[in-house]
């Protein structure tokens, strides 16, 4: 079924490749949330890239250990060449041993030369990390 975003956005082009994919609950909130922000995501980098070839990875839990293990394996297998984490957390939260786990899997990606950008989260930087900075864009 296409839908009004996918005859603007021309998603029906994109060759779009579908693995295996849980049923849809309609009553699950947690489904309907990711269900949402899964479509934005890859609707906005279609409509940013149209010529690009998009692949979605997903992890089965919620948390930043199963997030960091998908994008090493987007980055061990070579998905892409730009990976874009449409997560986003302040370092500060993150603790010491998650960021130098994540610095291996970023320098990892550098030598294959994949490119990956990270999300400000919906709201932009949280207001701790705004007020340690000597200027902000808005």
């Amino acid at each position: 079924m296409r839908t009004l975003n996918d005859d603007r956005l021309r998603l029906h082009e994109a060759g779009l490749k579908v693995g295996h994919v849980p049923t849809f609950d309609s009553g699950n909130g947690d489904m309907i949330g990711w269900a949402s922000e899964t479509t934005l995501d890859v609707e906005y980098a279609h409509a940013g890239a149209p010529d690009a070839k998009i692949v979605l990875v997903e992890v089965a839990k919620e948390d930043l250990q199963h997030l960091a293990l998908a994008v090493q394996y987007a980055v061990q297998h070579k998905l892409g060449d730009v990976i874009s984490l449409s997560w986003g957390e302040p370092e500060q939260a993150l603790g010491r041993n998650f960021v130098s786990s994540y610095s291996s899997i970023f320098s990892q990606a550098a030598s294959s030369h994949i490119t990956i950008v990270a999300s400000s989260g919906d709201s932009g930087p949280p207001i701790a990390v705004v007020r340690n900075r000597a200027t902000v864009a808005r």
